[in-house]
């Protein structure tokens, strides 16, 4: 490692500001000791066993009783061999729109599921005015209520009311918006001193026994309402659609995926805390941590985006990311590569065994037919590897890729 490097990394790892010569000097750097010449790129010829999917049956309809899954459209397919997978006996089938239903929830919630709703009421919304149809909808919250034994005028619950995320369902977004101000009117109506349970929706802190009503408009003219506990849901946003605003001055929408990783892991770097970002350029993720307060080695044999070139605490290794080795373990590890999937779960897998980092969080592209397969498989690889606490997620930005992390 070079000098400007050093002083860089020693700077980091305690966590004391690096002087500000320091800082500019290290932005670009190229220290023949970072990058192994020799090295070849990971092997993924040792890797477990593929998990045996079962087959998915035909398209079937939702019924009271059901678990309505969603997920990314053209997932379906993959949400269901995911369930079948996790609970044989749950008899999942896709549905219309990017809808999967279930007889019973896994007790392990599935990758590929952004929210679920547990069906106890089935409306059609061409039976009567938008009122009459509210009235209705009210009334199956307010049951749905009586069953968790919640007080409807408390704060133990709220509103979230949605349609799927799909072309056809950003149509009916005005729709919806009309649909959930008539049926808080009506339950406002109905129960005395309560607020806008739609507006409790809105907050992050909820615990695991608050309960969330759901309604979901898969279609113009039907609706399926439910009311579940938030532990047993995978997400605290309506229809699991966590939307970010991409910030001024962010070089890419990946700045969008980190942040609501971090959000979904619960902790994040702060001030200080030594990053990697292997496959940094253009820069996104880079750029998220930097504004965290945190320090970056970005590697990428690429260029960064000239204006995340010249921020503070940031040294640009340009090299190979499957033949960078820290020189002493570092707080985290990050990673947003457009590679095979198993070479890259081996890759983390070494950072593991090595110790490394402390804590992880990588995407991992999925661009094959066999998802299901291929998540488990990378998962297995992880925790073998010595990572804990391994969890993945196809989080509401990720497109064709699923968002692991772990720690040590």
């Amino acid at each position: 490692m070079d000098a400007a490097t050093d002083l860089f990394y020693t700077a980091a790892v305690k966590k004391t500001p690096a002087p500000k010569k320091t800082t500019s000097s290290i932005r670009r750097t190229k220290p023949e000791s970072k990058i192994d010449s020799q090295s070849a790129p990971v092997s993924a010829a040792l890797m477990p066993p593929a998990a045996v999917i079962p087959e998915v049956p035909p398209k079937g309809k939702a019924a009271i009783g059901d678990w309505i899954w969603t997920c990314r459209p053209g997932f379906e397919v993959d949400l269901a061999q995911e369930l079948l997978l996790l609970s044989p006996k749950c008899f999942a089938a896709p549905l219309d729109g990017p809808f999967v239903k279930s007889v019973r929830r896994p007790a392990i919630l599935p990758v590929l599921g952004r929210q679920v709703l547990c069906v106890q009421s089935i409306l059609s919304t061409k039976t009567g005015s938008i009122t009459d149809v509210a009235a209705k909808i009210s009334a199956s919250i307010l049951r749905g209520l009586a069953n968790e034994k919640v007080v409807p005028a408390s704060s133990h619950w709220s509103l979230h009311v949605w349609g799927p995320d799909t072309e056809e369902g950003k149509k009916q977004s005005a729709a919806i918006a009309q649909w959930q101000t008539a049926v808080v009117q009506k339950l406002q109506a109905d129960v005395i001193g309560l607020s806008d349970p739609a507006a409790l929706g809105r907050d992050k802190s909820r615990s695991y026994d608050h309960v969330v009503a759901q309604v979901c408009f898969p279609r113009a003219e039907t609706a399926w309402v439910g009311v579940t506990r938030q532990g047993e849901l995978p997400s605290r946003f309506p229809g699991g659609q966590r939307r970010l605003q991409l910030p001024k001055g962010a070089p890419s929408r990946a700045f969008m995926k980190l942040d609501e990783a971090l959000e979904w892991l619960g902790v994040a770097p702060g001030p200080g805390d030594i990053c990697v970002d292997l496959g940094a350029a253009p820069g996104g993720w880079t750029w998220g941590l930097l504004k965290r307060g945190a320090r970056v080695i970005a590697v990428d044999l690429g260029k960064l985006d000239p204006d995340v070139a010249k921020m503070r605490n940031l040294a640009h290794i340009i090299g190979n990311a499957f033949q960078f080795s820290p020189p002493e373990g570092v707080d985290w590890l990050f990673g947003d590569m457009v590679w095979r999937p198993l070479e890259v779960a081996a890759l983390i897998a070494r950072w593991g065994k090595n110790h490394w980092a402390r804590f992880f969080v990588v995407n991992i592209k999925l661009a094959m037919k066999k998802k299901v397969e291929m998540i488990y498989r990378i998962k297995t690889i992880l925790e073998q590897a010595g990572w804990r606490d391994v969890k993945a997620r196809h989080l509401y930005h990720d497109r064709d890729e699923v968002t692991f992390v772990g720690h040590r």
